[in-house]
């Protein structure tokens, strides 16, 4: 199997150093891949046939995108990002992504492969707190439409979902240990009878990019509380403790 992954067109603006336009297939990823990345976890990994038009502007850089997900068909991602980036490498998202896909296409593990319609709205941070502290968090709502075809006859459902995200990490000055952390991760999930769907839906995100210590799996229908342990045991020996509570 032959793939081309990326093949596109940077445009320059005249007269506006800052602007530019991409236009061909890319690799997109925003969000910690969070919400939309490359899913470097698959020896091929994700692009897209896109048209993105940015502005890497003094205080934040801004995305416009519209384009589908590259081997697939009849999937939709359009949406704006902004990012501000400090001195201090304090990290500022904001973002809104219409993603929409048809009946038949896999990018979601849900029964039935249905039709999503949703917009995802969200805000993210990270940045130190001090020397030796760092956090990241994130918020996402989730409205929409979404039909289910499981069950022969197509039933329509109302989208609302939420994801919260936040981890703090505390870098211990010591030979052996380097930094002890701890991370929540909550998602909305159907709970129940429900006239709506309330399962967060990530569509175009990075399968096992860390996003909830339990990878992107975290981000549908669940509670994960995490405590985790980074040692240097030897020169050229790193290892990694966890513990997980996980709640469907």
């Amino acid at each position: 199997v032959h793939r081309l992954h990326q093949a596109y067109f940077d445009i320059s603006i005249e007269d506006q150093e800052n602007l530019g336009l991409r236009i061909g297939r890319q690799e997109l990823r925003y969000n910690r891949e969070i919400l939309v990345g490359a899913n470097d976890w698959d020896s091929e990994g994700y692009s897209f046939d896109a048209v993105k038009l940015y502005w890497d502007g003094p205080t934040w850089d801004v995305d416009f995108v519209y384009g589908r997900q590259a081997s697939e068909f009849d999937n939709v991602l359009a949406g704006i990002n902004l990012e501000k980036t400090s001195p201090q490498k304090t990290v500022q998202e904001l973002y809104a992504w219409f993603t929409s896909l048809p009946h038949g296409q896999d990018s979601l593990p849900l029964t039935g492969s249905p039709e999503v319609d949703v917009l995802t709205v969200g805000a993210r941070m990270e940045g130190k707190i001090s020397a030796p502290l760092f956090y990241h968090g994130m918020v996402n709502l989730q409205t929409g439409e979404m039909v289910d075809h499981s069950g022969g006859d197509p039933k329509e459902y109302d989208v609302e979902a939420f994801n919260l995200l936040f981890n703090l990490d505390y870098f211990v000055n010591h030979r052996i240990v380097r930094n002890i952390g701890f991370e929540v991760s909550i998602s909305s999930g159907n709970d129940g009878d429900t006239d709506r769907h309330e399962t967060f839906l990530p569509p175009f995100a990075s399968d096992h990019n860390r996003s909830g210590a339990m990878d992107w799996m975290s981000m549908m229908n669940s509670k994960i509380f995490t405590l985790y342990l980074f040692a240097d045991l030897h020169p050229k020996v790193e290892t990694l403790v966890e513990f997980h509570k996980f709640y469907l």
